[in-house]
């Protein structure tokens, strides 16, 4: 064996061994993190408690929204659950849960969790909008049956019409008028 594989053997042995020995300690930070019970608005983040809690003061439970930190949570020791609420439907929430020593500071890696809540179809918005829809549609069919029904110049078109018809008739009868009298006033050719 050359003098350069024997280097990668033993570099490769004790890197198993590195990590052997590191995943075999007790952890003393919170090492799974799970998100259960998601809702529109709501979801339930479980996780493992520490094997080695004799450093460990409490846990934070960081809030993200599109990469940006909006709300830090204190979470006692001891405590394996928390329910998270006043989420919005239909949205990616990334939650990061940090175990924090008696010295304030951050053990081992954060774990964390990306989820997204449930999709509301009748969320407020889409029924604003179908109420709103509803609303419009009802106001311009009462609008169009008040002003069939109210309408200001209803009798005045009943009247006009009346007239006109009044008109047309007494035309119609002077025409057989004219034309009787037309007939009677006509000499009667007999020698023709």
């Amino acid at each position: 064996m050359s003098t350069q594989d024997q280097s990668v053997f033993i570099f490769l042995f004790l890197s198993f061994l590195a990590i052997f020995v590191q995943s075999t300690r007790a952890l003393d930070y919170v090492d799974y993190i799970n998100v259960t019970d998601i809702t529109t608005s709501s979801a339930v983040i479980t996780w493992n408690t520490p094997d080695d809690v004799s450093d460990t003061s409490h846990y934070v439970l960081q809030r993200f929204v599109d990469d940006e930190n909006i709300q830090n949570d204190t979470i006692a020791l001891g405590t394996t659950s928390f329910t998270l609420t006043g989420l919005r439907y239909h949205k990616f929430y990334t939650y990061e849960l940090m175990t924090i020593s008696n010295s304030g500071v951050s053990l081992g890696s954060s774990a964390s969790v990306r989820f997204l809540t449930l999709y509301d179809p009748m969320n407020r918005y889409a029924v604003a909008a179908v109420v709103i829809a509803i609303t419009i549609f009802l106001l311009w069919v009462i609008f169009f049956i008040l002003r069939k029904k109210c309408d200001p110049h209803a009798k005045n078109k009943i009247l006009k019409t009346e007239i006109l018809e009044m008109q047309k008739r007494e035309k119609e009868e002077k025409r057989k008028k004219i034309s009787q009298q037309v007939l009677v006033n006509v000499p009667y050719d007999n020698d023709a």
